[in-house]
């Protein structure tokens, strides 16, 4: 009869190799995928969690484009629901009287 305790002494570190196996293997795909994806120009989104094509003119044309539409006085909607300002670095705050004194 095998006890309990001896299954539990030879399972355990039985799965923690195999898990460790299964872990540096995905960490080699993912070496080999993150190194094809750079050579081709790609850049990882860490938000989105994945390889992607950036494009340095199409962001600058996105970026003027709202610049152009608050100058304009359309307002837009800040990444807090809010209404956007003309000076896109005002901020809301409860009371400016530090702030004025910094000038």
């Amino acid at each position: 009869r095998v006890e309990p305790v001896c299954s539990g002494a030879v399972a355990l570190p039985l799965t923690g190799v195999c898990v460790g196996a299964y872990q540096v293997a995905r960490g080699v795909g993912n070496s080999v995928e993150a190194v094809n994806a750079s050579r081709a120009g790609m850049q990882w989104d860490s938000e989105k969690r994945e390889w992607i094509f950036y494009f340095l003119e199409k962001e600058k044309e996105e970026v003027e484009m709202l610049e152009r539409q608050l100058n304009e006085g359309k307002k837009g909607k800040t990444a807090s629901g809010e209404d956007a300002t003309s000076d896109m670095n005002e901020k809301k705050v409860k009371d400016r009287e530090f702030y004025d004194l910094l000038g």
